[in-house]
């Protein structure tokens, strides 16, 4: 059990690390930042082996040269290895952090079992002797898991922001600059509110689900996977319970998603309209003062308020 626990504790620290390292190589160099996160390490080691016994260093001369050796080569080359992976990871840097939340919130419950299992035989047996040393070690893993969890969580929102705001950026800036290619046919076909939504509020969704989908379509199925995995290991009878109540559960959104499209588009085309609205009332000012139409274009405005209202209440509910 502990060595999975450990193997599982290994992986995602070594992610992090590589995403730190990262960090510090864009301040410096992949060799400053590999030599600096040794030296940390051996500092490190030595104040553990201060704290832990004070255990015979001389041992280290008996071992075989190339032994010795290349242990802290093949440090140095993973440390450089990790750090360019993950710099050449992009968005999928807040990937792994979801997996690592993912897997700590998996790991929570599972550990928890131990301490209901001890409590149990107390409760069937009041003789029994409680083995409180798993009872100890659970409850610390627990919460190394959740402080762990929640810095993996921390992590990955910042990326995943990131992440979601440049592709924006990028995304804006290549519609903008299409637009100056646009011949007559093109500019007759698309009025200036729509592209204005288009550029605006459009992408600010995209922008809202290119960021959901970095976090949420990675933890969701890892988070799916890995509980069904774990239930059948704890209770396989509920497993087909919950593989049945998942497939209902997706049919259920997909029916919903289906039907709220429609309304969707209706609420764009309405945005359109109400960006046409401040459009003409901010260009034609003087006009609308002139023949002092205020009333009028107030009543327009708010017809095209209350439309885009109607459409987004319609959308959200359904």
């Amino acid at each position: 059990m502990w060595g999975i626990v450990i193997a599982l504790l290994s992986g995602a620290l070594m992610s992090i690390q590589g995403v730190f390292n990262t960090e510090v190589t864009k301040q410096t160099s992949i060799w400053v930042s590999s030599g600096w996160v040794q030296l940390t390490a051996l500092l490190t080691c030595i104040v553990m082996w201060v704290f832990t016994g004070r255990q015979e260093i001389g041992g280290l001369w008996q071992v075989h040269p190339w032994y010795m050796l290349t242990g802290g080569i093949l440090g140095a080359l993973i440390t450089y290895t990790v750090i360019k992976s993950v710099g050449s990871l992009g968005p999928a840097r807040s990937a792994l952090f979801m997996i690592g939340e993912a897997a700590m919130e998996i790991l929570i419950p599972w550990l928890t079992t131990f301490i209901i299992k001890e409590l149990k035989f107390l409760a069937e047996d009041g003789t029994y002797q409680v083995n409180t040393s798993i009872i100890i070690v659970c409850s610390v893993s627990m919460v190394v898991c959740a402080l762990f969890a929640l810095l993996c969580g921390i992590m990955g929102a910042r990326y995943a922001a990131k992440a979601s705001c440049g592709f924006a950026k990028n995304l804006r800036e290549d519609m903008y600059n299409n637009l100056q290619s646009f011949s007559f046919a093109n500019i007759d076909k698309y009025s200036t509110a729509s592209i204005i939504t288009r550029i605006t509020t459009d992408v600010t969704n995209v922008q809202n689900a290119y960021q959901m989908c970095i976090r949420m379509l990675v933890r969701a199925p890892v988070m799916f996977i890995a509980a069904v995995i774990m239930t059948c290991v704890i209770e396989p009878v509920l497993a087909g319970i919950f593989i049945g109540a998942s497939v209902v559960l997706g049919l259920v959104v997909f029916i919903c998603m289906f039907k709220v499209t429609p309304h969707f588009r209706t609420m764009f085309k309405k945005y359109d309209k109400l960006n046409s609205v401040v459009q003409e009332n901010l260009t034609a000012v003087r006009v609308v003062k002139s023949y002092v139409r205020e009333d009028k274009e107030i009543d327009k405005m708010q017809n095209a308020t209350q439309d885009v209202y109607i459409y987004s209440v319609k959308a959200e509910k359904s």
